[in-house]
């Protein structure tokens, strides 16, 4: 048995001394990309996930070495059934990313980009693990700034404080209507100058955030 995210930090580590141009993030966001697109060839794959077509072929050949995807010559990667129960997994709890930097407005605008992402049912275990400790963890992934926002029936906040609210900031609303937030459910925010890092943290911060707690055979 292992966790999730060691499994990404295994199928990233260096082989020969060779360390790969990827992150676990690029192997988090070419499952995702194929939980929604399979099949898929090398080439789109490369664009998706803005990585040198290169470092993609290296990539699919280590997922097929652990037996998340297969690989067909004509058809492109497709998910296996290993594959499918980790991304099962995964989106049980991560039920959205998206790029939310349209909907910044100045209120909360605290770098030009922000990405988002949706935590089903996850407010006791961001305060378990402490709201600073969540937002720091992005950060050191490279975000400019973090927040985080929980969602229950009364009100939509950013934590520790309750009166941070809509009343305060409207646009937590859309924020959250745009997620499809329910109650009970958290919404993680990446910010940065540099739209790549924006996205780059929120997935690197969600694997260590999320993917610990995911165990797997």
């Amino acid at each position: 048995m292992i966790t999730a995210n060691k499994l990404l930090e295994d199928i990233v580590a260096p082989r020969k001394g060779v360390k790969p141009l990827f992150e676990p993030y690029h192997v988090l966001k070419a499952l995702m990309i194929l939980k929604d697109k399979e099949p898929i060839g090398r080439g789109i794959l490369s664009k998706e996930l803005s990585l040198g077509v290169s470092s993609t072929r290296t990539l699919m050949k280590r997922l097929k070495n652990y037996n998340l995807i297969s690989i067909d010559p004509i058809g492109g990667c497709m998910l296996t059934a290993k594959g499918r129960l980790l991304i099962s997994h995964i989106i049980s709890i991560i039920k959205k990313i998206s790029n939310v930097s349209h909907l910044i407005n100045e209120s909360i605008k605290l770098a030009n980009y922000a990405y988002a992402a949706l935590l089903s049912g996850y407010i006791n275990n961001i305060n378990s693990m402490g709201v600073t400790n969540v937002r720091d963890t992005l950060i050191h992934y490279g975000a400019k700034a973090a927040i985080i926002i929980f969602v229950n029936e009364n009100h939509v906040y950013m934590p520790p404080d309750k009166e941070l609210n809509e009343k305060v900031y409207p646009v937590l609303v859309d924020i959250a209507r745009y997620m499809e937030a329910l109650y009970g459910d958290v919404i993680l925010m990446s910010y940065s100058d540099n739209i790549a890092i924006a996205e780059s943290s929120l997935y690197n911060g969600l694997i260590a955030i999320v993917l610990q707690n995911i165990i797997i055979n």
